[in-house]
């Protein structure tokens, strides 16, 4: 079964409002369906980093967190998180912050997000956003916190785990799977040839390319 026939299972639905909204990708879906089954967010202070369509937002409402700070870095991508979620009945203590990746105040008992891999602002640097994160979500983060994300084989999983345990964090890897690209992989030319410089990050079957996530859940 792909990620994106299992994600769909979960029969939820979601709009975009504008040509920027982040469309949901395979990454998303298999994140959504992680936190789809889970429950580390209850009774706990979440902050989610580049909510999009929202699609992760109403799976952590759904485990019932005491509050949850959903983040985009412009308003009128932020209006489309806002709409989506109240459109789906979302009950739990919302706040909506422009915010620009970790630029934002407070901690937090729970930090989840979905970073960017196929748009990043330096060419050829897939793990721009990652390891940002990974250097600095302690900011963010309480004693004891949780800091998940999803990434793929093509990022380097394994010096994420070692980034991670250099930064204070244990690390577990629950779950992972194996589908096709993405569709706007093959429409980036330049991704693709640099794809082909990591050939131990994806496979290839039958002329087809296949990459591997991973759900990232590390404790601090």
């Amino acid at each position: 079964m792909s990620y994106v026939t299992k994600y769909r299972e979960l029969d939820v639905h979601f709009e975009t409002h504008n040509p920027d909204d982040w469309q949901p990708t395979a990454h998303g879906e298999f994140l959504a369906t992680y936190l789809a089954e889970q429950s580390f967010c209850a009774n706990k202070h979440v902050l989610e980093l580049g909510a999009g369509t929202g699609i992760h937002t109403l799976f952590l409402c759904r485990q019932q967190p005491t509050s949850l700070t959903v983040t985009e870095y412009r308003q009128d991508l932020l209006e489309t998180t806002k709409r989506n979620v109240h459109e789906l009945h979302s009950y739990c203590s919302l706040h909506f912050v422009v915010a620009d990746w970790l630029q934002l105040e407070g901690t937090f008992d729970v930090v989840v997000t979905n970073p960017p891999f196929s748009r990043c602002p330096v060419p050829g640097d897939r793990r721009h956003f990652i390891d940002r994160l990974i250097n600095n979500s302690k900011q963010r983060l309480k004693a004891g916190g949780h800091l998940v994300f999803v990434q793929s084989s093509m990022a380097n999983i394994g010096l994420t785990k070692s980034m991670l345990e250099d930064n204070g964090f244990t690390v577990e890897i629950p779950q992972s799977i194996t589908g096709p690209f993405r569709q706007d992989y093959y429409d980036n030319p330049s991704f693709m040839e640099e794809v082909r410089n990591y050939p131990d990050g994806y496979s290839l079957e039958n002329g087809q390319e296949f990459e591997t996530l991973y759900i990232v859940h590390a404790r601090l």
